[in-house]
């Protein structure tokens, strides 16, 4: 008497003639859902984190406007100002040709000193020749983030803070 060893897979295999190696239906089903799953927060992350380097970008632009402001009123022994538009959402020097833009999905709040009020959506913050300023602050906020511009009005001093 020959005893025949098989194992367990080929006793499966056996017992299902014609059946191929390989995956079901609902196998790849249940791989693609999950790669899908992941896609879709991987792109929620990516996108978002975007949104944040523009809205740093948007204020880190604005402080470098800010201090450079400053410098030229010490150095032109003259009042310099940036103004804030927060209906359109710019901001530049307040005289000069250029504006530049803010993310158009930010909010945008300003906080300066009555007499820089120039209308209800515009304000300016001023430098003086002797390095002073009118003060204030500009919060740039979107989707959760937010960085606060500074500006001390007994230094002139312009910060930077998330």
């Amino acid at each position: 008497m020959t005893t025949t060893r098989t194992s367990r897979a080929g006793s499966r295999a056996a017992a299902r003639p014609g059946r191929q190696g390989g995956y079901t239906l609902l196998e790849l089903l249940v791989v693609m859902a999950i790669a899908g799953l992941l896609a879709v927060t991987l792109a929620g992350t990516v996108f978002s984190g975007r949104e944040t380097v523009t809205l740093r970008a948007a204020a880190e632009d604005l402080t470098a406007l800010l201090k450079r402001t400053r410098g030229a009123a010490l150095r032109t022994n003259r009042e310099a100002a940036v103004f804030v538009d927060v209906a359109e959402k710019t901001f530049g020097v307040e005289g000069g040709p250029k504006r530049w833009p803010l993310p158009s999905d930010s909010d945008v709040t300003l906080l300066t000193a009555a007499e820089e009020i120039l209308h209800e959506d515009r304000g300016a913050i001023r430098f003086f020749p002797d390095g002073s300023a009118t003060g204030g602050g500009i919060r740039l906020s979107q989707n959760g983030s937010s960085y606060q511009v500074s500006v001390h009005w007994l230094t002139g001093q312009v910060s930077l803070a998330k």
